[in-house]
């Protein structure tokens, strides 16, 4: 017997753990945490490759600001995972999974291993049946998986399982960029910057697939699972069809990768029950500089979300600012990225022509080609407006 899909995801250090461990305890439910982040990637070179030639498969996921090169993400935005596996390799595709699994979700690795497939639909199907045999059990009837920076693939993976049900959260950028400074959870120490672009990005796919796949999503304020958690998470049992269960807010029931006791990944501390006093704990980290910048570059996505800003805008100053943000950073393609961003003119132009043309009132006459490069999605105008978020 077939069994529904569920798929969870939003920017790291935004809850998504702690909400696919929340419904991962629902005794009809097996999700674990970040298994497949190598699928999408594999996926995006399989795409791309057939745009542009030597194609780096381990670049970053490019965040799409400011992205001149829109056809091959036109392509994943339009397509279903019917593609067949031909710029790729199913063996190599196969070891990256597995490298990637092994910190959060190593039971899939040995099926993982055993996979056969010719097209990415049916390389996903398999997955969801490895889902099955490492974290499922004979009441298990909804599979799926948590993963966090793919929210761009949605789409795709809708227009393949039309069944599919996708759950977001998002949560307050400054917190998350405070949790990013006191974590030990994250693999690299990623530029703010980049960050920022990210947490953007997760909002503008969580604008889009509000509006065009309102059915079949659901987004989650990590402010509201922690504030009031029994009333999210029967939401989102109302949203995926179950029937709530009492041990979804108690992290006592909640497993890890490993399937024994999960112990929290807050920044902050551990603890046994969902909690919101954490919620304001950026108020005592982030320095005033950092503040002030990411609440000028996160500013209209923070206003349409009700985040209140503790200072006045001032963007030209901050995109401008001397202040130096980054330190340690770990990896070559990081500490370039960090070189390219930090300072550079053209992101401050960037910067300053997308919130201005955000401004015009006559906006509607933009190219929306060119509206896509300075917000992700074409219509992220016309949705920002017409989307409440509760």
């Amino acid at each position: 017997m077939s069994k529904d899909y569920i798929f969870v995801s939003g920017m790291v250090r935004s809850g998504t753990t702690l909400i696919s461990r929340a419904i991962d305890a629902h005794s009809q439910l097996a999700v674990p945490t970040d298994p497949y982040f190598a699928f999408f990637r594999e996926f995006r070179n399989e795409i791309y490759k057939d745009y542009i030639d030597c194609f780096d498969d381990d670049k970053a996921l490019n965040d799409h600001f400011f992205d001149s090169n829109l056809e091959p993400k036109h392509k994943i935005s339009n397509t279903a995972l019917n593609h067949e596996i031909k710029n790729q390799d199913l063996q190599k595709i196969k070891e990256k999974i597995i490298d990637f699994a092994e910190p959060n979700s190593p039971l899939v690795i040995p099926y993982v291993r055993k996979i056969e497939a010719s097209t990415y639909k049916e390389l996903f199907s398999e997955m969801m049946k490895v889902v099955d045999k490492a974290y499922g059990d004979q009441d298990t009837n909804m599979l799926g998986f948590k993963q966090t920076w793919v929210e761009e693939f949605v789409t795709p993976l809708l227009n393949t399982f039309p069944k599919m049900k996708v759950v977001q959260i998002i949560r307050d950028p400054r917190a998350v960029m405070a949790s990013r400074t006191k974590t030990t959870q994250l693999t690299h120490n990623y530029p703010l910057l980049f960050m920022i672009k990210h947490w953007r990005k997760s909002f503008a796919y969580a604008l889009y697939n509000s509006y065009h796949n309102s059915d079949n999503f659901k987004l989650v304020k990590y402010e509201n699972l922690t504030s009031k958690p029994e009333e999210t998470m029967k939401d989102i049992c109302d949203f995926i069809n179950i029937d709530y269960e009492e041990k979804m807010i108690n992290p006592n029931f909640y497993r890890d990768g490993k399937g024994d006791s999960w112990t929290d990944n807050s920044a902050y501390s551990t603890t046994n029950k969902i909690t919101a006093k954490f919620k304001d704990k950026w108020k005592e980290i982030l320095p005033a500089a950092k503040l002030q910048y990411i609440e000028d570059l996160c500013h209209l996505e923070m206003m349409k979300l009700g985040y209140e800003r503790q200072t006045s805008l001032s963007l030209k100053e901050s995109v401008f600012s001397k202040v130096k943000f980054e330190d340690k950073l770990d990896t070559d393609w990081i500490k370039a990225q960090s070189k390219e961003e930090n300072q550079n003119l053209t992101t401050i132009k960037n910067e300053l022509l997308r919130y201005y043309v955000y401004q015009d009132c006559e906006s509607e006459k933009i190219d929306d080609e060119f509206l896509e490069m300075l917000f992700v999605i074409p219509d992220f105008l016309d949705l920002i407006k017409k989307v409440e978020f509760k």
